[in-house]
């Protein structure tokens, strides 16, 4: 653990060194306002990297990775079925009286005549309240 400290004491130097540069020797800024915005900027960098630590060990970024993914997959499945009721919609509208060829797609039209609400939105819902 305290190498990590003297990792980030090094880290802090090098940057009031660099930045000290910048503001005085290419800016010209060099007063007690360039020291003032030197602070403040490692002061917002530190921070941004404290709450990135923490977001990255609370598995945030994960579990959106995950439900992510679920999405896409879900995503996938209705654009199929679309595509099945799109193209038997059309057989249907070039010929009346056809009979739609849904003998093993027996999933589809139940999903399309009876619709479940996904139940892991409800308990989030849920537990949102």
């Amino acid at each position: 653990m305290r190498a990590v400290y003297a990792l980030i004491t090094v880290f802090f130097i090098v940057c009031i060194f660099f930045t000290q540069w910048y503001l005085c020797d290419v800016r010209g800024l060099c007063e007690k306002i360039a020291i003032l915005e030197i602070l403040m900027m490692l002061l917002f960098a530190f921070l941004i990297g404290f709450a990135g630590s923490w977001l990255v060990s609370e598995n945030i970024f994960l579990s959106i990775r995950h439900q992510v993914g679920k999405l896409l997959k879900e995503k996938t499945v209705l654009k199929e079925q679309l595509q099945l009721l799109e193209r038997e919609k059309q057989v249907f509208l070039a010929n009346p009286n056809a009979q739609p060829q849904l003998e093993d797609k027996d999933y589809v039209v139940q999903r399309q005549l009876k619709p479940e609400a996904r139940m892991d939105f409800i308990h989030e819902l849920k537990n949102l309240e």
